[in-house]
């Protein structure tokens, strides 16, 4: 635990951080150590989520294997540039945001989220807070996925984190796909896609798709969208005037993907994805400990407040292996096939398909030191000890 960074000021101090990151932060090097108080208050309030995230993260595990669901399980802290955005448009306060510590559960099929969603459901080993049921009643612009809000409650030294809220979301590999896909061409457009923002066209492209894999799913679709022909009659439409197929499949040569990964005898458990908006190139940073990772993050996005370059997008999560985190966050590496693959079955008329996962690869256990058998071998003055 000496690991996880925890809260090194006040409420006091955090709220007036809050209130501070809602507006538009001008740089003055006159205020330079007052603005940068103002994200070390931010940033240490958000740090010290890292725990009790991480132990949902072990327990999301735990239960889908317990629901024997296949799912893959991924968490990661918000970053900076999102938590200011969503102060920024809600009536919200810092202390107050509610998925600053998010877990991610992908399931194969949507019977395997319901199970997962009602296996929650009786779960108390830490106290509910509320929950969005985005699967049954999507958002509007078409965002489907369960979220559940708990507070962390942790005994002896892990008390100290305790009260944390931290967001589950359970929603299908269709839904996933989706999500990322939205995210991956808003990035690569340079338009807020995920917040509603952006080119009409693709954001009513992505509508109806989300009414596709709702009906694939057996889901209540998006409201204000047609259903059947008139609604294919429009996604076809739209994929011709966006040239979208094209779009997505260029999107994966778009982005070069490099890494400073190394291959070692103990898997790393953290990593720090880093995509460049101007080179399209992504870089995975992996760390033993979230200390060092995050206080690399948080350079990075304090150069970027300084500078005004909003070019460098950076997150840092937690997954079991890096090639687990294509599977978490594609949206990083321009991957968006899947998404893709299904538009083309759509526009050729044979609908969206659901997918089958294989089952996550644990990592390999950290090699036992050899014991000292020393004693063993013949010697004089030889005693037990």
């Amino acid at each position: 635990m000496a690991d996880f960074p925890r809260l090194e000021f006040s409420m006091h101090d955090v709220k007036r951080a809050g209130e501070a990151l809602k507006g538009e932060i001008l740089w003055d090097e006159a205020k330079r150590e007052d603005l940068l108080a103002i994200f070390r208050v931010a940033n240490s309030w958000l740090d010290s989520h890292a725990y009790p995230m991480r132990r949902f993260q072990h327990e999301a595990s735990a239960k889908v294997r317990k629901c024997r669901v296949e799912g893959l399980v991924f968490a990661r802290l918000k970053r900076m540039p999102s938590v200011r955005r969503k102060l920024a448009a809600l009536s919200t306060k810092l202390d107050q945001i509610q998925d600053l510590g998010g877990c991610r559960i992908i399931t194969s099929s949507i019977a395997g989220a319901n199970d997962l969603i009602a296996c929650y459901r009786d779960s108390a080993k830490h106290a509910f807070h509320n929950d969005g049921a985005y699967i049954d009643k999507p958002k509007r612009g078409g965002y489907r996925s369960h979220h559940l809000i708990y507070r962390f409650s942790g005994e002896n030294d892990a008390e100290v984190f305790n009260g944390r809220r931290i967001e589950i979301q359970i929603r299908t590999r269709l839904q996933h796909t989706w999500a990322t896909a939205v995210e991956s061409v808003g990035t690569l457009r340079g338009e807020e896609l995920k917040a509603g923002k952006g080119n009409v066209d693709w954001l009513r492209l992505f509508e109806l798709m989300s009414g596709e894999i709702a009906q694939t799913e057996g889901c209540i679709e998006p409201p204000s969208i047609p259903s059947g022909k008139e609604r294919l009659e429009e996604i076809l439409d739209l994929n011709h005037q966006l040239s979208a197929i094209q779009f997505l499949d260029s999107m994966q040569q778009a982005v070069r993907y490099t890494s400073a990964y190394v291959q070692g005898s103990e898997p790393p458990e953290y990593f720090r994805i880093e995509f460049n908006r101007k080179t399209h190139e992504v870089t995975v940073t992996p760390h033993f400990a979230p200390k060092i990772g995050l206080k690399e993050q948080h350079q990075i996005e304090q150069s970027a407040e300084i500078s005004g370059n909003s070019d460098i997008n950076t997150v840092f999560v937690s997954a079991d292996s890096i090639d687990a985190l294509r599977d978490g966050y594609p949206n990083y590496f321009g991957d968006v096939q899947l998404f893709n693959q299904n538009l083309r079955n759509i526009v050729k008329g044979k609908g969206a398909k659901e997918y089958t996962m294989p089952p996550q690869q644990s990592a390999p256990n950290k090699p036992r030191e050899a014991g000292n058998l020393s004693w063993l071998r013949p010697g004089r003055n030889r005693r037990w000890e």
